[in-house]
């Protein structure tokens, strides 16, 4: 065969082969940049997730556009950024380390803490520190109902909400089941007087003012009566009751071990280390 028509044949190949390559890239593919193509397959958690979501469509969608805005901006990052300014081996290393030392850390932990916190301890915690504990905003400790504004026995539920009778406590919960649409009748529990007054509307200018002078606050409106009872209260600023403190101080104490902890097992490897000559300071 001639020269030039075996180049011809070779040129020819070649073509077709790049051709074949091209639409095997192309296959499934559902958006291109450049050289650089998105198939379906790399949808695939987004659109396990999307399935029978009526915005899928608009979704995904806008999951390729974002897809190729990155990709050219990329792309315009990787033209104008010098090659130093480009080099983040250092970074991505030391974010590796990282995360290994993270992982590996938290199974020490796992399987080394104890996480058993006693009452002595959170109260001595607690008497050792009560300078940390001091109140960011009112709290109350209180019963409280909400119920429609035609809801019978209004008298009997305000003998109830205040303590009076003998079966008081029975007769509130029994009442709340049957007319409330919202109540709350555990009053040893410490709560924060936004959170009660998000659930019983009242118009307060000065809280503290308010929780000194009453201690009952019957309220009505177009379709609710609200009632409020005042079992004790602390104001902001003073010290923080330890019952309203103790997972608070549970979740110090712990954070406090898991530190003790690391710190003990880095000392040891350390000193394991150099005495086996493992490690060196020169």
């Amino acid at each position: 065969m001639p020269k030039p028509a075996i180049v011809c044949f070779l040129f020819s190949a070649l073509f077709f082969s790049c051709n074949l390559v091209e639409n095997d890239k192309r296959e499934g593919a559902i958006a291109r940049v450049h050289e650089r193509y998105l198939y379906k397959e790399d949808l695939g958690d987004l659109l396990s997730k999307l399935e029978g979501d009526k915005d899928s469509a608009t979704i995904v969608g806008n999951y390729i556009n974002s897809w190729i805005q990155q990709e050219l901006l990329l792309e315009k990052a990787e033209l104008n950024l010098r090659e130093d300014q480009k080099d983040f081996q250092k970074l991505i290393e030391d974010y590796r380390r990282s995360l290994i030392i993270y992982a590996f850390q938290k199974e020490w932990i796992k399987y080394n803490l104890d996480t058993i916190v006693g009452s002595e301890e959170i109260d001595s915690y607690y008497e050792n520190n009560q300078a940390n504990f001091e109140l960011k905003e009112n709290i109350v400790m209180a019963r409280y109902v909400v119920a429609p504004n035609n809801a019978p026995k209004l008298k009997d539920l305000e003998k109830t909400i205040k303590g009076e009778g003998k079966n008081f406590r029975q007769d509130f919960h029994d009442y709340c089941l049957q007319y409330a649409t919202i109540y709350q009748e555990n009053d040893s529990t410490w709560m924060p007087l936004d959170e009660v007054l998000a659930k019983v509307p009242l118009e307060i200018d000065d809280e503290e003012n308010f929780l000194r002078r009453n201690k009952f606050v019957f309220s009505v409106d177009t379709t609710n009566i609200y009632m409020l009872y005042i079992q004790d209260f602390k104001i902001k600023s003073s010290t923080s009751p330890l019952s309203f403190e103790r997972e608070k101080i549970r979740s110090i104490i712990i954070n406090q071990r898991k530190q003790a902890l690391l710190s003990k097992m880095k000392e040891q490897m350390f000193n394991m280390a150099l005495q086996k000559g493992k490690a060196e300071i020169y």
